[in-house]
């Protein structure tokens, strides 16, 4: 299960990531390259620092953001529907620690596992459910350590941890024992590189994707309209046969009934 940390890798150059297929070896994640460490979260951070167990009060309009577990989502932390705080808050939420660039946000609950790079704009503090995790630079870039947070192992590890409760959580205990695959600092910074690039890409896509079901919908719509306001002639429409594919939309609808 997670209890194999006995296995650790020599160190290699980092890659292009097309090549040929690395050696690979079995571990507590799966296949992992041959060549990489594998360790523990606590042992590639400076701190990992919990959250207050109480609600920070809002100030609507102030200068700080407060950051709800609904504020973290893939790799981001969603600033524009953060609630706001004023400075006394912030500074009393932050005495065990201030939120800075190259730091992470992590969800222990509500939901477990979610992950969220802080900007440059620090002005943000931890709300309930939350850890922050301070990446030791020198050994884990941020930017690599954010991807392996999100990656569909640690699903499994949170699974396991919250065996006997009815809602899925991590404790600061278990934060700092998830599993993390650890290559050379050049190669994280080559896999952070690729990563972010298939992420832009992906999300071009779903924009087209979203656009065109809207379109669809607006479509589906204004055919439903016309339909049963008569303004197109569907009495000699027939239904396709079973075997026959759905017919292609029209770019334009049919003509209008004469009056």
């Amino acid at each position: 299960m997670f209890a194999c940390w006995s296995y650790a890798g020599s160190s290699s150059p980092a890659s292009s990531g097309r090549g040929p297929k690395l050696e690979e070896t079995d571990s507590c994640l799966g296949k992992i390259n041959s060549s990489w460490e594998l360790t523990k979260l606590k042992f590639v951070t400076r701190d990992i620092i919990d959250s207050e167990h109480k609600t920070a009060p809002t100030a609507p309009g102030g200068a700080y953001h407060i950051i709800r577990t609904s504020d973290v989502r893939d790799g981001e932390l969603l600033l524009e529907q953060a609630q706001r705080t004023d400075q006394e808050t912030y500074e009393e939420w932050t005495t065990r620690g201030r939120p800075s660039e190259g730091d992470l946000v992590f969800t222990r609950e509500a939901p477990a596992g979610e992950v969220g790079y802080v900007p440059v704009d620090d002005s943000v503090l931890l709300g309930q459910r939350t850890v922050l995790i301070r990446p030791e630079q020198g050994t884990v870039k941020t930017r690599f350590l954010s991807f392996v947070l999100q990656n569909t192992h640690l699903d499994e590890f949170i699974d396991i941890h919250s065996r006997g409760s009815i809602v899925r959580h991590l404790n600061v205990r278990d934060v700092k024992e998830i599993p993390v695959p650890l290559p050379e600092i050049e190669e994280q910074e080559v896999i952070a590189d690729y990563l972010e690039k298939q992420d832009e890409y992906i999300t071009i896509l779903q924009n087209r994707i979203e656009s065109g079901i809207d379109l669809l919908q607006e479509k589906r719509q204004a055919l439903i309209t016309a339909a049963v306001t008569g303004q197109i002639d569907v009495t000699d429409w027939e239904p396709p046969e079973d075997d026959e594919p759905a017919p292609e939309p029209e770019a334009e609808p049919p003509k209008a009934v004469e009056p």
